[in-house]
């Protein structure tokens, strides 16, 4: 349990992300000078990076899926040739 901490944070809801509905942001001190819109810009910028990088990283799963298949389908064709010649 944390006593006598004070920290400023943002808070997003209805991100429009698969992953999370809200994000909660912690600002660091030197940043509290900075504009509302500033940290909003910021917070905003980091979620759709996230995304991006959701959206890559099912890109690289489909493809090594895909991949996996043909692997087995080409294993089992071979496993076959002695008993089909």
């Amino acid at each position: 349990m944390l006593r006598g901490c004070k920290r400023n944070m943002i808070v997003l809801r209805g991100t429009g992300s698969d992953l999370f509905e809200e994000a909660y942001f912690v600002v660091k001190e030197e940043a509290e000078r900075r504009s509302e819109a500033d940290m909003l810009e910021e917070a905003e910028r980091i979620i759709d990076k996230s995304r991006l990088a959701q959206k890559e990283q099912m890109k690289k799963t489909r493809i090594f899926s895909v991949f996996a298949f043909l692997l087995g389908l080409l294993c089992g064709a071979f496993a076959l040739l002695p008993f089909i010649f």
